[in-house]
């Protein structure tokens, strides 16, 4: 079932053109003369005539009955429900569909084709009944759905049009239970929304807004008072006139086709009218009556065609009842402003259908119904082909540009450039539950030369927001070709988009830092980011500095972008990571050591065993070579053995691939990790401090490396600290020399301690699951520097970042207070969070079992 807030509507109007009926629920006669027109569109369904009324093919199941569409870059649509399927891609060609990849939508979002041709949808109604600020953004190149910043008011069933700048403009919406939000808000993809503060006031949902070509956007209806919005500051609103009729709830609107500024508004009321007005802004402030359509309808379908007239298509005459569906389509001429009955679809499409222009000059019709009793779902579709299609043979295009600027030409080539009259750029749509805000049809101007015609685009974005095209030739018998789909945008200065001129290393080792610093030309400011990488590697959003240390030894494939207002580029590499080994333990470094005078006890070489009382000075140790840095000078004929520990630190220990020693000794040793003895040489199996070496082994003054790689070996190494204990042997008490000298190293791994557990429990955790209304993350950091705690939900969205800048070196804490980035408590459930620090992240799930109390 689908879930709307309560709406408050304007009352109708007093404003009657004269002659033009009116209907009202409560009237007899209002009625009766409604059950006529529901008859006007019998006529046409016995019409056969292909050429002049068009073709319905036949109704296909679908997965789902559609309530909101899209056409992509590529010719597919991009559909989706109010009900909780999630969005799939339908290719138009063999009619099959794809994943796209994302999660089912909520009820209620509103959709707009952005300047860079993804797609973005908004708001929605979440399941606790409360209006989501959501955004996100889907890109057909990859299957990719990417969340933007949030709006700043929740909206459900809102308006979202693209100005001509690139910005995304939002209106009304349900903000709460029958309160719809009063202001509108502005935002360029991909940053903060700005509220227009000075331009608050309460507007229906759904409302008709059209982008003007001085940058203002219309609102045109369903209320009867038409206003303009001044977007380019914090807001102003113009009102221009009452429609003639009054309010026409439930009707749709659209910019007229091939002329500047023009207004189409149609139907609307219960019962429906049939009655049409226009509001001609070049020449008028004031609405006027033009021809009526035969039906009347609610919740109908306006879509604009290849040829430049409009196709209305499917709603009712009373409320949303299947008994008065109008099945027949009917044709605007915005020439002549004159209705012709089409064909008849055999489906009943009413509240909540969609219609979509396709590249090939169908119309794609869908969805319709909410799934209450008398409100069936229709989750199938039909596709309409228009009478221009059974007009003879189409033109075809040969070659065409795939983007072009505002102003420019566009050389298309073409066999039939003789016969071309006409040109028509239609704006790829996006219709949600009948409304489409993004189409525009534009008539070019052209010229004919040499097999070609060579087309200039519109002046102004204001007049064609940027982003996606159909580009359709027309013949002088009326058929249109197959639309080139295009790019229309407005070129960036010279030198202006960003390019990046550095070259990234393309090696990296485990456990070793990875560093790129790249620069690039192009205005600024930039913003960086990563489109592809490994968990590991984390990116600066201001300077694009790349950093991380490799975990694994694998080939991490990097796509980084930079980005600023005039556009991005991206530059792909892959990182080689091997095995490089680094040193832990150097020779120099300073060990504790015992005298074997006497015994140390039997637990020396455990990592617990208290070694404060012992000794401390470099290695190596030994006597009479002159090149001991501790010099044992009482050992000879006093005691036979020295032993020495070294306690280091080692975090993920699970990309560790090899461990290595590297040692000279005179005349014996066995080197032990966290208690096991691994290694020796001439060492006697059992150990007291009056041992000797086996044999003799004279030092050689150079390190000898021994790797260990086996599974048996590296698993004694620990998350955390870990202690390496080597006792030496002199062949005999009255020996004259003795060399111990190890140096530890190791491949993979991490010595930067990060370790995260909640507060309060006992044992300590791998990862937060707290009980608690406050969860502390618990982390000690080897240099100071700033933190960040992101935390995300179950589908992958952002729900909060919590910064905690220049923390100091060693422990630290960062509380979450379970609450989202707009201060809600979050509900009970499965949590992901990202911790990241300098040079190191910590990923990880946690599980609430209780929401925060209500933001103070």
């Amino acid at each position: 079932m689908r879930l709307r807030f309560a709406t408050k509507r304007s009352s109708p109007g007093s404003h009657r053109a004269p002659g033009v009926p009116v209907f009202e629920p409560s009237s007899i006669a209002g009625r009766a003369l409604a059950l006529s027109a529901l008859l006007l569109f019998l006529p046409a369904v016995g019409l056969t005539q292909t050429s002049t009324v068009g073709q319905w093919a036949a109704s296909v199941a679908w997965p789902f009955a559609a309530s909101h569409a899209a056409l992509l870059r590529d010719g597919r649509v991009l559909v989706w429900n109010d009900i909780g399927a999630a969005p799939q891609v339908w290719d138009p060609g063999p009619a099959t569909f794809a994943s796209s990849g994302g999660t089912a939508q909520l009820p209620g979002k509103a959709s707009v084709q952005l300047g860079d041709r993804t797609l973005a949808i908004l708001g929605g109604l979440a399941a606790n009944d409360t209006a989501s600020t959501q955004v996100v953004r889907y890109r057909v190149s990859g299957n990719l759905w990417q969340t933007l910043p949030s709006m700043l008011r929740g909206r459900e069933s809102p308006t979202v049009v693209l100005l001509g700048d690139g910005r995304m403009l939002t209106l009304s919406g349900n903000y709460t239970t029958g309160v719809m939000a009063d202001y509108p808000e502005k935002a360029a993809p991909g940053s903060g929304w700005v509220s227009l503060l000075d331009a608050s006031f309460t507007l229906p949902r759904r409302p008709w807004a059209v982008s003007l070509s001085d940058g203002r956007v219309l609102v045109a209806g369903p209320d009867r008072t038409a206003r303009i919005l001044d977007a380019s500051t914090t807001g102003s609103w113009t009102v221009i006139s009452d429609m003639l009729l009054g309010g026409r709830p439930e009707g749709t609107a659209v910019a007229v086709p091939g002329t500047t500024d023009r207004v189409l508004v149609m139907g609307g009321r219960d019962p429906a009218t049939p009655t049409c007005e226009i509001l001609d802004l070049p020449t008028s402030l004031a609405w006027r009556s033009t021809a009526s359509m035969a039906n009347g309808r609610r919740y109908a379908n306006a879509t604009i065609l290849a040829d430049g007239s409009i196709l209305v298509t499917g709603g009712t005459l009373i409320g949303d009842d299947a008994a008065y569906a109008v099945l027949g389509a009917e044709l605007f001429d915005p020439v002549a402003e004159t209705w012709t009955a089409m064909a008849s679809m055999t489906v009943a499409r009413r509240r909540g259908s969609v219609a979509l222009l396709l590249p090939d000059g169908r119309v794609l019709v869908a969805g319709g119904g909410d799934g209450t009793t008398g409100h069936e779902l229709h989750a199938d579709a039909q596709t309409y082909s228009p009478p221009y299609l059974f007009k003879g043979t189409r033109p075809t295009i040969t070659a065409a540009p795939d983007s072009i600027g505002y102003g420019a030409n566009a050389v298309v080539t073409t066999p039939d450039a003789a016969t071309i009259t006409k040109i028509w750029l239609v704006r790829a749509g996006s219709v949600s539950d009948g409304f489409n805000a993004d189409q525009r049809g534009l008539q070019l101007a052209f010229t004919i030369g040499g097999g070609q015609v060579t087309a200039t685009a519109p002046a102004s974005a204001n007049a064609a927001p940027p982003g996606t095209y159909l580009l359709y030739l027309v013949k002088n018998t009326g058929v249109p070709s197959v639309a080139k789909i295009l790019r229309l945008y407005q070129p960036p200065p010279p030198g202006s988009v960003p390019h990046i001129t550095s070259t990234p290393s393309a090696s990296g080792s485990v456990g070793v830092q990875y560093v790129y610093i790249p620069q690039s030309t192009g205005s600024t400011p930039q913003t960086w980011s990563l489109v592809t990488g490994p968990s590991w590697l984390i990116v600066n959003s201001a300077n694009g500095i790349c950093t991380g240390i490799p975990t694994a030894i694998a080939n991490a494939a990097v796509t980084l972008r930079a980005t600023n207002s005039f556009g991005f580029e991206d530059q792909s590499w892959s990182i080689v990571v091997t095995g490089t080994p680094r040193t832990l333990i150097p020779i120099g470094a300073t060990w504790r050591y015992f005298k074997g005078t006497s015994d140390p006890g039997a637990t020396w070489t455990n990592i617990g065993y208290n070694d404060s009382g012992w000794l401390q000075g470099p290695s190596g140790f030994g006597f009479g070579d002159n090149d001991d840095a501790t010099v044992l000078s009482d050992m000879i004929n006093n005691y036979t053995t020295v032993y020495t520990r070294y306690k280091f630190n080692l975090y993920a220990k699970q990309s560790v691939t090899q461990i290595s020693v590297l040692y000279d000794y005179d005349d014996g040793f066995a080197a032990f990790l966290n208690g096991t003895r691994f290694f020796e040489q001439k060492a006697p199996a059992t150990i007291t401090n009056t041992s000797t070496a086996t044999g003799s082994h004279e030092a050689i003054f150079t390190l000898t490396r021994q790797d260990f790689t086996t599974p048996s070996t590296l698993n004694l190494l620990q998350n955390g600290q870990n202690v390496l204990a080597v006792v030496g042997f002199n062949a005999s008490i009255g020996n004259n020399d003795l060399t111990l000298k190890i140096q530890f190293e190791v491949t993979g791994g991490n010595d930067l301690p990060v370790d995260v557990q909640p507060a309060g429990w006992n044992p300590p955790m791998v990862s937060p699951n707290p009980f608690l209304t406050t969860t502390q993350f618990r982390f000690a950091q080897q240099a100071a520097g700033d933190a960040r705690l992101e935390l995300f939900d179950v589908r992958g969205r952002r729900i909060r970042t919590v910064y905690a800048p220049q923390l100091g070196a060693g422990p630290n804490i960062i509380e979450w207070d379970g609450r989202d980035a707009a201060g809600r408590g979050v509900n009970p459930g499965v949590y992901f969070y990202r911790l990241v620090i300098p040079e190191q992240e910590r990923r990880g799930k946690l599980v609430r079992s209780s929401t925060a109390p209500a933001a103070r």
